[in-house]
This record gives C-alpha cells, structure tokens and sequence, in this order.
C-alpha cells in the first residue's frame, strides 16, 4: 500500500497530466518559466524605448524653447557671484562714509 504511493510519487515528475497541457510537471515550469522570461525582456526592451523617446522629446523641448538648463544654472552662480561682491563693495563704501563722517 504505502510503497505503492511513494513509487507513484517518485514517477510524478515522468508522467505528463492533463491539468499541464499533457506536459510534465517540469517541461510544463519550464516553459511558463521561458513565457516569463521572454515577457520581461519584452517589457524592459519597451521601457528602453520609452526612455529613449522622452529624452528625445525633452532634448526636442528644450531646443524649442531655447533654454538649456545646465548654461541657465551656470548663469545663475554668475549673477550670484556678481551680487556678492557689488554688496561687498557697498557695504565697504557704507563704511568708508561712516568713518568720513565721524572724522568730521
């Protein structure tokens, strides 16, 4: 009885099933395995090309638009550099004046 049941359950993986599309239980992994597979790489090879098409885009928008972000942000610490030292130069006139005045 019991060695009956362990014979039958040690064959499994030879016997093809109805329930598996007539396959065997492993042929039957592996193919669902190799759909998987193939349905990730499809997937990754669309997001790629998605990737690929807004950056396109983006690149399209920006030259419309005639601004470049990097050149933008680099004028940006320009201007930012220019403020700083035209307060310094005030500040110091300020107390250039200062002085003028308490000396008369």
């Amino acid at each position: 009885g019991d060695s009956l049941a362990a014979q039958r359950l040690a064959r499994l993986d030879e016997m093809t099933m109805t329930g598996l599309d007539n396959k065997r239980p492993m042929d039957y992994f592996y193919d669902i395995s190799a759909g998987i597979g193939q349905q990730v790489m499809v997937r990754e090879s669309r997001h790629r090309a998605m990737q690929a098409s807004a950056k396109e885009i983006e690149n399209q928008r920006d030259q419309i638009s005639g601004v470049n972000p990097n050149e933008e942000a680099a004028k940006l610490i320009v201007y930012e550099q220019m403020f700083q030292s035209m307060s310094k130069f005030i500040s110091v006139q300020d107390q250039a004046m200062q002085n003028l005045m308490d000396l008369l």
